[in-house]
């Protein structure tokens, strides 16, 4: 022990004395962190911007969220306090579930969060972020764009891959990280049930600019079921809705703004409004 406290003295002690050497030592690890994060987020945005389905990538002509953003970068930081204010209510879900069949629209009520780790019951590491995006779903109803298929079992349709059980399926990226295979058994955290990994797909499927979480550290698909469980809301905070080919996009976009009153709004940008006093609203919409 002691001769322990002895190396970690003088290796305190040569890094004051060598305090340029150690700034520089410093910057150029930061440095290369940044470079590395720069290219995926530009490798992104060109897949994102010209060989994505942008329409796939957002689940629907039209998307609505009261997911906090600030959850894809900090997901340990943006827990609201207080929930009521993250989610529609169920009255809103229900007027646009209304509007979709009058207007023979398919629509996916999930929800987003950046709280939640998932790991594998015999992973071990120090120091290493495991929070990632997951994603509360009902596995009938998403997306409304058509199935996710899975890379293992290949080919299978994320619907058929919940038992009604405690089921989870995870990214690519995820289950290469930690080692974990179909079968596997992986902790949640906020409950001490273990859950099941029915199946692993692409991590393409939720992978993108705006979601940087998913990207570089995996995201998962839970039944909406399991909320309740996993302490978490019930109600959803992200509404997806996909458009007949024939449909004005512009046109449903302010009939949805009816029922989400536009006058709590401030224009951010052409497809994101932020409401006063309230947890940003944003409406992603691939315009064809």
């Amino acid at each position: 022990m002691q001769r322990i406290l002895f190396y970690l003295n003088y290796a305190a002690r040569n890094l004051r004395r060598g305090a340029r050497w150690t700034t520089f030592a410093v910057f150029c690890i930061a440095a290369g962190v940044a470079t590395i994060v720069a290219l995926r987020s530009l490798g992104l945005a060109i897949g994102d911007s010209l060989t994505d389905n942008v329409r796939q990538n957002n689940h629907g002509d039209i998307t609505i969220s009261r997911a906090n953003p600030g959850a894809n970068l900090f997901p340990a930081f943006t827990r609201s306090q207080r929930q009521a204010d993250d989610t529609f209510t169920q009255a809103q879900v229900d007027q646009v579930q209304t509007w979709a069949q009058q207007n023979n629209a398919q629509v996916a009520v999930y929800s987003r969060t950046g709280n939640i780790q998932v790991t594998a019951v015999s992973y071990v590491s120090v120091g290493r972020p495991q929070f990632i995006n997951v994603l509360l779903i009902d596995p009938t109803t998403f997306p409304p764009t058509g199935d996710i298929r899975a890379l293992d079992p290949s080919g299978k349709p994320l619907r058929d891959l919940f038992t009604g059980g405690n089921d989870i399926v995870i990214s690519q990226n995820l289950a290469d990280s930690q080692s974990i295979k179909v079968g596997d058994r992986v902790r949640v955290s906020n409950t001490t049930d273990l859950y099941t990994v029915r199946g692993i797909v692409s991590s393409d499927n939720e992978a993108s600019i705006s979601n940087p979480t998913g990207s570089f550290f995996g995201f998962a698909y839970l039944d909406q079921a399991q909320a309740a469980k996993l302490q978490l809301s019930t109600l959803p905070n992200t509404i997806s809705i996909a458009l007949p080919p024939d449909a004005d996009i512009y046109a449903a976009r302010n009939a949805l703004q009816e029922i989400i009153p536009r006058w709590r709004f401030t224009r951010l940008s052409p497809t994101c409004f932020r409401p006063i006093r309230k947890s940003p609203i944003c409406w992603g919409a691939s315009l064809w």
